[in-house]
């Protein structure tokens, strides 16, 4: 019996999702900024729904490749998706961190 791969689908829609969310957090960010004014942070729940999002898909594109589906498209685009994702917050956050550290 063949087995649906639901796995592969979840890892797409969720990297497609963190995409969408990932966008939504940018846009809260000023064009401009000026001393008079507080930088404009996203709400936090965005930015928790953007991480349970990406953990997720990363999860699910690894069940997907556990379990042997056979959606190629969705299986192999959703898992990549969702890898460069992982990899460019990794990156961000370690600048992030960084550059904090050295100006303070």
């Amino acid at each position: 019996m063949q087995q649906k791969p639901i796995f592969s689908y979840l890892s797409f829609v969720l990297s497609i999702l963190t995409i969408l969310l990932i966008a939504l957090c940018v846009s809260y960010l000023p064009n401009t900024l000026k001393a008079s004014e507080p930088i404009a942070f996203p709400p936090i729940y965005i930015v928790f729904l953007t991480f349970l999002t990406l953990v997720l898909g990363v999860f699910f594109g690894i069940l997907s490749f556990y379990k042997y589906e056979n959606s190629k498209f969705f299986k192999y685009t959703g898992g990549i998706l969702n890898l460069i994702l992982l990899i460019l917050v990794v990156i961000s956050t370690l600048y992030a961190n960084i550059i904090d550290s050295a100006l303070s």
